[in-house]
């Protein structure tokens, strides 16, 4: 189980093929971590930017920095 606490970065788009992907980024640590994964990485809170994941994936990361990240 997840502590309250934790950065969770995870796909909000569905399992299936889609023609773009996103990823939610929540926690104490989203910027950190979305530097990590994700190129360019400008975020705003709550703000999707679109840019390319370390996969070399084209996408959308909508971050949520503690402790607004409802």
């Amino acid at each position: 189980m997840l502590a309250l606490d934790e950065t969770i970065a995870a796909p909000i788009t569905g399992s299936g093929p889609a023609p773009v992907a996103v990823i939610r980024l929540s926690g104490q640590d989203s910027w950190e971590v979305g530097e990590k994964l994700f190129q360019p990485w400008t975020p705003v809170h709550g703000h999707a930017c679109y840019g390319r994941f370390a996969t070399g994936d084209d996408g959308y990361a909508i971050a949520f920095e503690a402790p607004r990240t409802y």
